[in-house]
């Protein structure tokens, strides 16, 4: 219910279960979408069927993709 949450290793992200029931979630759910999936990280348990995932560990800074060049920020700061 939250467009940005911090979690912590061990916790588990489900769609709402009023929501389950839309069509969208029930393609989801039955895989309708695997073949356009990105690869599930090292870091992430992702039960697709059951709509949730669990964070297993921190991701490595090499493990997010970023699209932005980090040492420009800290230099953009810097100079503040």
């Amino acid at each position: 219910d939250r467009p940005s949450f911090r979690v912590k290793p061990g916790q588990t992200i489900h769609v709402k279960e009023k929501s389950e029931a839309l069509e969208v979630f029930q393609v989801a759910a039955a895989g309708g979408h695997q073949d356009v999936l990105p690869k599930v990280p090292a870091y992430l348990d992702v039960e697709i069927d059951k709509l949730q995932a669990r964070l297993e560990r921190r991701p490595k800074r090499a493990e997010v993709p970023v699209t932005c060049e980090v040492q420009l920020v800290v230099e953009y700061y810097a100079a503040r």
